[in-house]
């Protein structure tokens, strides 16, 4: 199978601007998430994560780096006791859920 180059350039631009726009709605995500959408500041924004060796933690998600390497988390808890606040990094989560449901 011959593959003509500028069709192949022409997948990589695709594939770049798709990355693009993936990107740029993960992180709209994340700020609506934690209603910072408008500038104004963050309703509490509880979550739950499972990380390696399968420990659950909650805390609240305050704010995520460019590369969604480190979560800030405020008032974490652990099975081994409780942090006013913690960066945690994103490769020690396996999973995380999100309450989205609006505060009463």
């Amino acid at each position: 199978l011959l593959l003509n180059s500028w069709d192949v350039m022409l997948d990589e631009k695709c594939s770049e601007a798709l990355q693009a726009e993936q990107r740029s709605l993960f992180l709209k995500t994340v700020l609506a998430i934690c209603g910072q959408s408008d500038g104004a500041s963050s309703p509490r924004c509880e979550m739950t994560m499972r990380c390696k060796e399968l420990t659950r933690v909650t805390g609240t998600l305050r704010a995520a780096d460019s590369a969604f390497r480190n979560v800030a988390v405020s008032h974490l808890e652990t099975p081994i006791g409780s942090v006013s606040s913690a960066l945690v990094r994103t490769n020690d989560i396996l999973h995380f859920d999100v309450d989205l449901r609006p505060e009463n």
